[in-house]
């Protein structure tokens, strides 16, 4: 195979009457993987993504079963993991990963959150009871997990795995659920993003915005988008599958950028101010995190397998 340099074509739109209003470029800053070369820059299958406070990139590879550490500039420079039992291995593939505020790398991995320091060293692991959808740090570095238990969805959890409180409604099903409503995974929704101490998450049902602050709910964006599908379930030989639609919500601050997937490997962003919207841009590639530079992360798996960084540009 050869290396295969993709350049992002972005389209805009925007609705009728919308043409006074302000509109941004998503472009892309950096972009790291190959197909042939150093293998500390060949991906197979990018799981997540995390930045920490020094702007160093962590990239998870599931089907690697390892996490690779590169700083601001792309350059390697440790390999974090391997596939195993013991410690500092990971025994399913690295799902997600998350930094908090000491630059410790959290991996969870089926069931497992495994901690590494600032140097990628092992620290400890420990249980998660839970199955859980996402994980996130707080500003108080609260280990906050989004998992069903007991009608809650957020759970904060100490750095043995055991729940210290909960709080966030469940989801009631609409009426063309109710045959699945012993599924109870239905009830959340598929990720959420802590900004500025608020929790940010989507209806796993229809386009509807929520922020939880001060552990209370509020809706702030509801409305119709063509690029939004709610939650579908399928019966594959006898198994109940669940697909959510992957998303990601980023703040800056009157700005908020709601990212959902449509088809493999595409997704759109879709731009709100003030809570109203004001355009969207296509995106070859799936957004999962943004750093305090307000760069915005994400990954494409098609063909040859590469993390890309986007910076934010007012038209």
């Amino acid at each position: 195979m050869n290396y295969l340099l993709l350049f992002i074509f972005c389209l805009y739109f925007s609705f009728p009457g919308e043409e006074g209003r302000r509109k941004y470029d998503i472009l892309k800053d950096l972009e790291i993987g190959q197909d042939t070369g150093d293998e500390n820059y060949i991906f197979a299958r990018i799981t997540d993504i995390a930045v920490d406070s020094k702007f160093n990139i962590y990239v998870a590879d599931g089907k690697e079963y390892r996490v690779q550490k590169y700083n601001e500039e792309g350059k390697f420079l440790k390999t974090i993991g391997r596939k195993g039992e013991g410690p500092g291995e990971f025994p399913g593939p690295p799902k997600l990963i998350e930094i908090d505020a000491q630059d410790n790398l959290y991996v969870y991995s089926r069931r497992k959150m495994i901690v590494f320091d600032v140097n990628g060293n092992y620290r400890k692991s420990f249980p998660i009871k839970l199955a859980i959808n996402d994980f996130k740090f707080d500003r108080n570095n609260n280990l906050v997990i989004l998992a069903y238990k007991n009608g809650k969805i957020f759970h904060i959890i100490d750095r043995n795995g055991e729940i210290i409180s909960s709080f966030g409604e469940e989801f009631k099903l609409p009426e063309r659920y109710n045959k699945y409503k012993h599924l109870r995974k239905l009830r959340i929704p598929y990720r959420f993003n802590i900004l500025e101490n608020n929790l940010y998450y989507i209806s796993p049902f229809e386009y509807r915005v929520y922020i939880i602050k001060d552990e209370e709910s509020k809706e702030i964006i509801k409305g119709k988008s063509k690029y939004y599908k709610p939650v579908t379930i399928k019966v594959i030989k006898g198994a109940y599958i669940i697909f959510f639609q992957q998303y990601s919500i980023f703040i800056i601050n009157k700005l908020m950028m709601i990212y959902l997937t449509t088809e493999f490997p595409c997704g759109v962003v879709e731009f709100f101010e003030n809570n109203r919207y004001i355009g969207s841009q296509k995106i070859d590639s799936i957004l999962v995190e943004m750093d305090k530079k307000n760069r915005i992360y994400g990954f494409d798996n098609s063909d040859v397998p590469r993390m890309i960084r986007y910076r934010l540009k007012e038209k």
